[in-house]
């Protein structure tokens, strides 16, 4: 990955390296996407575990293995914990994944066309008081 920092304006302007740095920014977006959902998932798992429970479920350390059974273990238990005990990180992954589920929803409905020109219809005038709209002298030029 390449250190942070300027972009040279030569590769700031190639239509290559914008594309490049365009793709490399939707792979990071969609993998800290996955990671938050995985943790948000964990977290909605905490009804099929006990608050006080040591060892994780052995269904669950057969489909992810012993280590990332555990981690599901903390995250699910943090789900019976007030939200002044409970670890931030449970709820910066929930902000993480309504955000990026918002955006990835307002990008799909600005695909669409867009109707810019909207003509309006006026009620037709019905008094005195409200004649309608001007009317002009006109003349025939030869």
């Amino acid at each position: 990955m390449k250190a942070l920092g300027r972009i040279p304006s030569a590769e700031h302007r190639d239509p290559d390296a914008i594309a490049a740095r365009q793709q490399r920014i939707a792979d990071l977006e969609d993998e800290v996407f996955q990671t938050s959902v995985g943790v948000v998932q964990a977290m909605l798992d905490f009804h099929l575990v006990e608050p006080g429970q040591q060892e994780p479920p052995p269904e669950w350390v057969a489909q992810y293995g012993e280590q990332a059974a555990k981690q599901r273990l903390a995250v699910a238990k943090a789900g019976w914990m007030p939200n002044s005990l409970k670890p931030s990180g449970v709820d910066v992954a929930t902000r993480v994944v309504t955000a990026i589920s918002r955006a990835r929803g307002s990008r799909q409905q600005s695909l669409g066309p867009a109707e810019i020109n909207v003509k309006l219809t006026l009620p037709v005038p019905t008094s005195a008081s409200q004649p309608g709209a001007p009317v002009y002298p006109s003349k025939e030029i030869e």
